[in-house]
């Protein structure tokens, strides 16, 4: 993160390979600051999202790519992320960030990972264990900080969430301050339910 004028902070955000081990690609994108907070609804507003920073991406086999844009902003006490993915299959659709916290390429235990689900608040927040798998945090005593939402109309998944910038559940979360850079995988699982 970066402090700009005013005490506004701005986050720079690395988008890594997907693995247990990340790989940085060179792709960055830094948050946009904005004053005005999203409703998290699933639908991107006029202007709901001008102040943020976006970033195209396309994932998956070559038999299912699907291609979306990533929206990334804050204000002073939150991350808020939307995504927009182009997919002509409607069910399981999922969007998750799984962050590397500390951008040091290497998954390790607390690791953050955001989830968004179609519906209001089905997602989760979610951590990385240390061995096989990222579990929610309120299953290991944490909390759940996120707020989510994800709707599905005309091929096309829309999620909007919202996370603490600096949560106090530090076992489990990402603490942003001035100057941090965290790295991140987009993670994406289309109607049919193949990632």
């Amino acid at each position: 993160m970066k402090t700009g004028l005013g005490g506004v902070v701005l986050f720079i955000i690395i988008c890594l390979s997907i693995d247990s081990a990340f790989g940085h690609v060179g792709v960055s994108v830094t948050s946009g600051p904005t004053s005005t907070s999203p409703t998290i609804d699933g639908i991107l507003s006029p202007d709901e999202w001008d102040s943020a920073s976006t970033l195209p991406f396309i994932i998956g086999p070559a038999s299912q790519t699907v291609s979306g844009t990533l929206y990334v902003m804050h204000d002073s006490e939150f991350l808020y992320v939307a995504a927009v993915v182009s997919d002509p299959t409607w069910g399981v659709n999922s969007f998750q960030l799984v962050f590397d916290n500390n951008n040091d390429g290497i998954a390790e235990v607390g690791d953050d990972a955001l989830v968004a689900n179609l519906g209001e608040n089905s997602g989760g927040d979610d951590y990385f264990n240390g061995g096989c798998c990222y579990l929610f945090d309120v299953d290991d005593g944490g909390t759940n900080d996120i707020t989510s939402f994800g709707l599905y109309t005309d091929n096309q998944a829309t999620f909007e969430l919202r996370h603490p910038l600096c949560s106090s559940d530090t076992a489990h979360d990402f603490c942003l301050t001035p100057g941090s850079a965290v790295g991140f995988n987009i993670v994406y699982q289309p109607g049919n339910g193949a990632f």
